[in-house]
């Protein structure tokens, strides 16, 4: 198979389908000619840089929001409540009920809780909500949206699937002991 050599036009778009912004698409070019001298380049090596400068740049985007969020909590991850940045759905930090000195992210919607991961430290379940997308600051969203009619409706059809998933344990439970 032959190796595809692209000029630094195509480079550009190589960058630009990687999501890189002007800036780092510059940054890209000069990275080839830094390390690879004049094109034409190879377009597999340009899509590997590409892709690197991509998870680096996500990674110091990630890290600045994980600075920032925990900047405007006065250095403290609990008690924090994000927004997606795209979706219509929210994340919690809060200390674990049921694993007494663990911390989780508790994610949620109009319509109630849906998710949640459990982390030895706060400023973990943080970072792991951020990489998910969490990261725009917005307190007191949990209050607002739990005196809503939609979160007491999603309360009342979470409530009727623990029920379902209860009675379905418990009728294994006792096919299990009768064979016992």
């Amino acid at each position: 198979m032959k190796t595809k050599l692209i000029g630094v036009d195509k480079a550009f778009a190589v960058g630009e389908r990687f999501g890189l912004d002007d800036n780092g698409q510059f940054e890209l070019l000069t990275l080839l000619y830094e390390r690879h001298g004049e094109a034409p380049w190879p377009e597999s090596l340009v899509a590997r840089n590409a892709t690197r400068m991509l998870c680096q740049n996500q990674q110091k985007s990630q890290q600045q929001a994980f600075e920032r969020l925990l900047a405007a909590n006065g250095d403290e991850a609990v008690g924090l409540e994000l927004r997606h940045h795209t979706l219509e759905q929210w994340a919690a930090i809060f200390p674990d009920a049921s694993e007494p000195g663990r911390f989780r992210h508790q994610y949620f919607d109009a319509r109630g809780f849906f998710s949640h991961g459990t982390f030895d430290t706060a400023q973990a379940a943080l970072k792991a909500a951020i990489r998910e997308g969490f990261c725009v600051l917005d307190p007191g969203v949990l209050d607002r949206l739990s005196q809503t009619p939609e979160w007491a409706s999603g309360l009342i059809a979470l409530e009727a699937v623990q029920r379902h998933n209860a009675d379905i344990w418990e009728r294994r439970q006792a096919a299990l002991l009768s064979t016992i």
